[in-house]
């Protein structure tokens, strides 16, 4: 899956109006022949309103964005493109997300959008339109990514003499997550396992919190506040962990978090029993 953050860099960027709405036009029918919006999710930044194009907000050019997620505020740099604050690109960066820029001028009709300083070495890859070939390359690229990173973390497990099994779900769900995300899952388990809260599992109520399931099934969950509340929900007892599923807490609140918690238990028994844990 290739995640989309809009690039909304280019508020100042001299333009008129019908030739922007062209241009914004052909961006979206562009996105259509990529793949179902599901794949291919499109983040802005900010409220479609606060979001401007050469003068004009996306709101006025379209009713395809409805809302807006929150991105976390970060301790860096200040990083800008084309003379505007481009904390937004930064992110995308960080997060292994692709820019989508309407192509109103040369600087945004590239493969690579680098942020200044130049020195920060932060190069953003970039959607237009017209350079899907190159889209397609780095999905390929990342969906290999993915895969070897979930392999990296069976095998810290199983380098430990630990039995690892992880549900269709968990690793359906971190492959199509972003970069950011499979790299915060990789980390917390790591920083679980060095603080003595894996096998069998243990809650500190911090990293690592114990969360009863539908059937007093025994289930864990652990949870980072970062990317939108990272939740991995999973067993393990001395010598085996079981990994059932991955959500964030923005994706699910109230009855829909306790929904997540009963189907991993019900997962986690199912893995039992089929393996006879």
């Amino acid at each position: 899956m290739i995640t989309f953050c809009f690039n909304d860099c280019l508020g100042n960027v001299g333009c008129d109006k019908e030739q922007i709405e062209s241009l914004f036009c052909s961006l979206l029918t562009a996105h259509s022949r990529l793949g179902t919006s599901v794949n291919y999710p499109i983040i802005l930044p900010s409220a479609p309103d606060k979001i401007m194009v050469a003068g004009i907000s996306l709101k006025q050019l379209t009713s395809f964005f409805t809302s807006a997620p929150e991105l976390q505020d970060d301790d860096c740099m200040v990083y800008r493109f084309l003379g505007n604050d481009a904390e937004s690109l930064f992110w995308t960066h960080k997060m292994g997300w692709i820019a989508i820029s309407v192509p109103i001028c040369e600087a945004v009709r590239q493969n690579i959008l680098s942020l200044e300083p130049k020195d920060a070495e932060k190069d953003v890859n970039n959607w237009y339109g017209n350079n899907s070939e190159y889209v397609k390359g780095l999905e390929k690229d990342n969906d290999n990514a993915a895969k070897k990173r979930l392999e990296k973390l069976k095998c810290f497990f199983a380098d430990k003499g630990k039995d690892v099994y992880m549900s269709d779900s968990f690793m359906k769900n971190f492959e199509k997550s972003p970069v950011g995300m499979q790299e915060l899952v990789q980390g917390k388990f790591t920083d679980a396992y060095n603080a003595n809260l894996l096998f069998p599992s243990k809650g500190d109520d911090n990293l690592v919190k114990y969360c009863e399931g539908k059937g007093n099934e025994t289930t864990y969950e652990l949870r980072s506040k970062a990317l939108g509340g990272m939740r991995v929900y999973f067993y393990s007892d001395d010598n085996t962990l079981i990994v059932a599923s991955l959500h964030t807490k923005s994706q699910s609140a109230g009855n829909e978090q306790s929904a997540d918690i009963n189907n991993s238990s019900a997962i986690i028994r199912k893995i039992k029993r089929k393996e006879d844990i």
